[in-house]
């Protein structure tokens, strides 16, 4: 997941997992609360996402030809900047490579 990201490109990345309460986290583990957003999910590979050609074409044909907006984002060159809701990348138990299956959900609303 990504968040916090700011003008000079640095970004919080985080591995996680969805819970039911942030009470009692063990030590050394850190909650962190989102709005609620709905997404749109896409089936890509890590070696598709990493040259910058996932987000191209989100944003350049998916977006327009949709009936959905973005939320809070921006998009910086080939990635996009989410603030407030971020992006997943969910990755399923027999991913092994970047030539293997993820989703990624992006947050969006409808127009």
């Amino acid at each position: 997941m990504t968040h916090s990201e700011v003008a000079d490109g640095t970004a919080k990345y985080m591995v996680c997992v969805e819970v039911s309460t942030l009470d009692n986290l063990p030590a050394g583990l850190v909650g962190r609360k989102f709005e609620a957003s709905d997404y749109a999910v896409f089936k890509t590979t890590l070696a598709f996402l990493w040259t910058g050609d996932f987000w191209r074409t989100f944003f350049t044909k998916w977006l327009p030809e949709s009936e959905y907006t973005l939320r809070d984002e921006q998009f910086r060159g080939d990635f996009p900047a989410f603030n407030q809701y971020p992006d997943i990348e969910v990755y399923n138990k027999d991913f092994k490579d970047e030539k293997s299956d993820l989703y990624i959900y992006a947050p969006v609303r409808k127009k």
